[in-house]
Parts: C-alpha cells; structure tokens; sequence
C-alpha cells in the first residue's frame, strides 16, 4: 500500500455507482476499500437536481447528514429536504441514502 492508494481510497475513487431509484434506500454492506476500511460513500455528485429523504453520515458531530446535528454542529440545522442543483456534488462519510427525486453519482472509498 502506497500514500497514493490513500488518497485516491479517501478521494472516492475505490469505486461508483449510479441512482436514480427514489424508492430504496442506498446502503452499504459489508464492503471494504483497497486500503481494508470499511466502503463509504465519500462523495455525491447530483446529475439532475437531487433531494434526500434520508442521508446518514458515520459521524452527525463532523459530516453532513438530515439527522439532528450533535458535537461541533450542535446549532446548525439538518440537512432536511435542501435541492442538491445538477452538477454540484457533495463531500462526507454517509453509509445510506435514499433519495426523495433526482439521479446521482456516488463515489466510494
């Protein structure tokens, strides 16, 4: 294993998949990265406007998630029903999602 590994492994680039189902929530299991973590998903890219009915992070202190913020993030507000615009995309540690409407990218690492 080699520092490059790392990186592209936190970077998202272990592996991909596509959405668009707003009926099943996307949750991993069991999977493990190059690096012998447990996959996550590192980051969401929206394809068409996008919203969540749920996105869970593995840390609501520390990442964006629609549960009630904890730790650091106590004040802040959830991410709730927020529309993710075509072509944006989003950065954390979330291990399921489901999606309200709209199609996305999800990077894993």
């Amino acid at each position: 294993m080699n520092i490059n590994d790392l990186a592209k492994a936190q970077l998202g680039q272990t592996g991909s998949f596509y959405t668009d189902d707003a009926t099943n929530p996307i949750t991993l299991t069991g999977g493990t990265s190059d690096i012998g973590d447990d996959l996550e998903i590192k980051a969401i890219t929206a394809i068409t406007a996008t919203t969540f009915t749920t996105l869970t992070s593995v840390d609501n202190a520390r990442f964006l998630s629609n549960a009630a913020a904890t730790g650091i993030d106590a004040n802040c507000d959830t991410f709730g029903s927020v529309q993710i615009p075509a072509g944006m995309t989003i950065y954390g540690r979330w291990t399921t999602f489901t999606l309200a409407g709209g199609s996305v990218i999800a990077y894993l690492g």
